[in-house]
C-alpha cells in the first residue's frame, strides 16, 4: 500500500503475513482467505517474489511469498513498513524475510502461471 509492506509479529518478530497450505485448497485461494483472516485485508496475488526453503528437524519448510494487489479492508493485526523502514530493522526485530525483501525491491517477479498449476495436495 503507497509503496510500504505490511508486516505482522510472529513469535516475537515482525514477518510477512504467513499461513500453511491446507489439503486440497488451491494456493492462490488460501491466500486470500488466509490474508483475510490474519490481517483482515482483501487481496489478490500479482506475481510470486521468492521461494525459499527452511530445514526444520526432520520437515522442510517451503514459503512461497506472493506481491499482493491490496483490494480493500481495514488492518487488525501488522503495520505498514517502508522499504528503508524494514532495513532499519535489527536480526532480533525481523524474521527470516530479507531475502525476499530484497527480491521484491529489485523487482525480481516470476508471473502468476508459475504458481497456478498447484490446485493443492
Amino acid at each position: 500500500k503507497d509503496g510500504k509492506i505490511l508486516l505482522v509479529k510472529n513469535k516475537g518478530e515482525w514477518d510477512l503475513p504467513t499461513s500453511t497450505l491446507d489439503k486440497g485448497i488451491n494456493i492462490l485461494n488460501d491466500l486470500k482467505r488466509d490474508v483475510k483472516a490474519l490481517t483482515g485485508l482483501n487481496v489478490e496475488a500479482e506475481s510470486v517474489v521468492g521461494i525459499y526453503e527452511n530445514i526444520l528437524e526432520e520437515n522442510v519448510l517451503v514459503r512461497i511469498y506472493f506481491k499482493t494487489k491490496l483490494l480493500d479492508g481495514e488492518v487488525n493485526n501488522g503495520e505498514w513498513f517502508s522499504l528503508d523502514d524494514i532495513y532499519k530493522l535489527t536480526k532480533e526485530e525481523v524474521g527470516p524475510i530479507m531475502d525476499v525483501v530484497d527480491s521484491y525491491r529489485l523487482e525480481k517477479f516470476v508471473p502468476l502461471k508459475f504458481i497456478e498449476k498447484f490446485k493443492g495436495v
